[in-house]
């Protein structure tokens, strides 16, 4: 078998599970359940948030609060201050795909 199977569960109420880490690339996927944030933390590489299902409010440095939606994809830039919260009343899920930029 070449190809490389990686599970993830739909169902879970609240996950952080990482699928894949290599040299140039980082997926997690994450469950958030409502009412649930977490801590803003500076972004170290470029992240592409794949909104998967639910709604998700991103803060980014002294921007005010932004929600987006199941379908949407949102792309940080690597460096800037980043929290992210879940206020609504289900569960959201996200991909996270970070882009593992190598420095010369």
């Amino acid at each position: 078998m070449i190809e490389k199977v990686n599970d993830y569960n739909l169902d879970q109420q609240e996950a952080l599970r990482n699928l894949i880490t290599n040299d140039s690339l980082i997926i997690n996927h994450v469950v958030i359940k409502p009412d649930q944030s977490f801590p803003a933390h500076i972004t170290e590489h470029e992240v592409y948030i794949i909104i998967a299902a639910g709604q998700v409010s991103i803060r980014l440095n002294d921007q005010p609060q932004h929600t987006y939606d199941s379908g949407q994809m949102v792309s940080l830039p690597k460096g800037v201050m980043s929290g992210i919260s879940n206020q609504s009343t289900t569960k959201t899920e996200l991909f996270v795909v970070k882009s593992i930029q190598k420095t010369k």
